[in-house]
């Protein structure tokens, strides 16, 4: 009888070391003296001798500390009449690393309500748990992706809008226009915004790809002009109570620089600050001295620690931390850029104070020569400071900060009506005040005071006057916000003369 109960623990024996090595190991929990035996290769490793038999808080400290209240919770969910329980754990290996383990088990002894022995086995489902991880971060990724495509394009959509517009409203003009100069300013505008339409579609299409040819396509261009472009497309990014400010006066140096590239390091530097920056200001602008060209960027956003300064530029890494996310272009590819342009880029930041970043390039200056369209703006510009009204005429103000979206509609108002301009939207109200015009076609994004404010504070002097909203943005939830101001209806750029005329016969008495 001796023998055939020793040949039977034998068996047994090599039962469970055989299922321990395929990583499958028998327990047995006495709940009520407090230890379990488990023959887990840590229990050993740790010092606890031989023996299969451990305390409840040996087994506890190969737990992964975020699942010990799960083994708290294993025999009190079961008193609840269950015979069967399971639990997902991570236990501590050999070498100092977490696996998942299944720990089935069956209760075999209870008093009552009150659970004494469980019995079961722990299963390696480590692989298991990996994959269904990897397979969610892959689905994770792949909606961020969705939404991350979904955000750029409508954000390349605002952009192409306004100068899109220009092109749109000068090509009809030019329909109706028989003098010769005349024509040419619409072919100068015309020309002037495809030229914007071009390079930005250029960025979109090189947006997520780092360059690998280091040869440099300069051309020469006025870099006030340039600049006063930009201005023109990132302000319609901004959401919130934050100005963009070009800190340059007008001059008209010419420069040789990579356009191109010049306008991915915009990109990148620009959004990151109109994303991260929720209050105050983002002001950029230039300094020509000592043979070089500086370009400066400052914002009043989150600001990066030193240890993400110290990182921000490594093709491996991304700053994770201050809640700066650039998802046009990295900024170690920003940096490869200035540097194949011979430049560099150095940044100063402090957190919650704002950061600012200075790109060092060798100047090489081009011809420096004002082009057609430039006098055509600068003339205009000079003439609404001395705004003279005919009597016989209705006034009708355009509140546009974009100075050629403002020439097209004068272009196709100016016979009938007078026209004025107001910049922004301070100016806006000053206007109405003095001049009290009859029609009001009113941009939303413009610096100092958006539209939209400017629209409530014109309510309060007029209640009748009608107020065209002119918007890039195509949504839904502004034609409430646009009503709630006060607004009489929106048009979206871009917009043509035969819009305009029927939106004024439509509304004016």
């Amino acid at each position: 009888m001796r023998n055939n109960y020793e040949a039977v623990s034998k068996e047994l024996n090599e039962l469970v070391d055989s299922l321990s090595r395929s990583e499958i190991y028998k327990w047995t929990w006495n709940v009520k003296e407090g230890f379990i035996k488990m023959r887990f290769p840590t229990l050993h490793n740790e010092g606890h001798g031989t023996s299969d038999t451990v305390t409840l808080d040996k087994f506890l400290d190969i737990i992964y500390a975020d699942d010990l209240t799960k083994i708290h919770n294993f025999s009190r969910e079961d008193s609840k009449d269950k015979s069967y329980v399971s639990v997902l754990l991570r236990l501590k290996q050999i070498d100092g690393e977490y696996k998942w383990y299944e720990l089935r088990g069956k209760v075999v002894v209870r008093d009552r309500l009150v659970v004494e022995i469980i019995e079961g086995v722990a299963i390696d489902c480590n692989d298991t748990i990996e994959v269904n991880r990897t397979l969610l971060e892959s689905k994770q990724a792949e909606l961020e992706s969705e939404k991350v495509k979904t955000s750029f394009l409508t954000g390349v959509t605002h952009e192409l809008r306004t100068p899109l517009q220009s092109v749109v409203g000068f090509s009809e003009i030019l329909t109706t226009i028989d003098d010769v100069e005349e024509k040419q300013k619409c072919f100068d505008v015309i020309r002037k915004n495809n030229d914007l339409l071009v390079e930005l579609l250029g960025t979109v299409a090189e947006s997520d790809t780092e360059p690998t040819v280091d040869i440099l396509n300069e051309v020469n261009f006025c870099i006030w002009e340039y600049m006063v472009e930009l201005q023109q497309v990132y302000a319609m990014k901004i959401q919130g109570p934050v100005r963009l400010v070009f800190t340059n006066k007008y001059d008209d140096t010419h420069v040789f620089v990579d356009k191109d590239k010049l306008g991915r390091i915009f990109d990148t530097l620009l959004t990151n600050s109109i994303n991260n920056t929720m209050s105050g200001y983002i002001s950029y602008g230039y300094e020509i001295k000592n043979k070089r060209l500086s370009i400066i960027i400052n914002d009043t956003g989150a600001g990066f620690s030193k240890d993400a300064i110290n990182n921000m530029f490594n093709l491996s890494g991304g700053i994770e931390e201050d809640g700066y996310d650039s998802y046009t272009l990295s900024l170690s590819i920003c940096r490869s850029l200035i540097r194949k342009m011979n430049g560099e880029i150095t940044v100063n930041s402090t957190p919650g104070a704002g950061s600012s970043f200075v790109i060092e390039l060798p100047l090489k200056k081009g011809e420096s020569a004002i082009s057609p369209e430039e006098k055509e703006i600068q003339a205009m510009e000079a003439m609404d400071k001395y705004i003279v009204v005919d009597a016989n005429l209705p006034t009708i103000l355009i509140a546009e900060d974009v100075m050629y979206s403002y020439m097209m509609m004068k272009t196709v108002l100016e016979d009938r009506f007078n026209v004025i301009h107001a910049a922004d939207g301070l100016e806006a109200i000053d206007m109405y005040k003095t001049y009290k015009p009859v029609f009001i076609f009113m941009d939303i994004k413009m610096p100092q005071m958006d539209g939209l404010e400017a629209t409530r504070q014109i309510r309060q002097l007029s209640a009748d006057v009608p107020i065209i909203i002119l918007t890039a943005y195509a949504v839904r939830s502004l034609k409430k916000e646009a009503s709630d101001a006060g607004c009489t209806d929106i048009l979206t750029k871009p917009t043509t003369s035969k819009q305009i005329n029927a939106t004024i016969k439509k509304y004016l008495k």
